[in-house]
């Protein structure tokens, strides 16, 4: 069964903003720092601000949570995971053109079916 995936301008902004490292386990390999992936340990705040254009305000006393709301959270942590999905599009066909994405099996060749 074929899978699909819509590559957004989010998931490539999310991309191209990632810090990267030397993974040293094993023989090594580079990767996405899993702890602080866009800078911040706070992956929440860096999402909204990357995404959503958050920006901290100090003499705004509500707590990140009060500003963000449960649905954006939840928007900017799927975005974030299907970074995963993004990252394998990206590599395999050395574009960054947002559209509709289309593989036979995991792992495979991506094919863009529509803008």
């Amino acid at each position: 069964m074929a899978k699909t995936f819509l590559l957004k301008p989010e998931h490539i902004t999310l991309l191209t903003n990632s810090y990267t490292s030397w993974n040293h386990r094993n023989t090594g390999a580079s990767s996405i720092d899993s702890k602080r992936p866009y800078g911040d340990s706070f992956i929440l705040r860096d999402l909204a601000e990357l995404i959503l254009d958050y920006k901290e305000d100090s003499d705004d006393e509500r707590d990140f949570e009060e500003i963000i709301t449960e649905e954006q959270q939840d928007y900017l942590w799927k975005l974030h995971e299907e970074t995963e999905t993004a990252l394998q599009i990206v590599l395999r066909l050395k574009t960054f053109e947002p559209g509709l994405y289309q593989t036979e099996n995991y792992g495979g060749t991506w094919v863009k079916v529509e803008q």
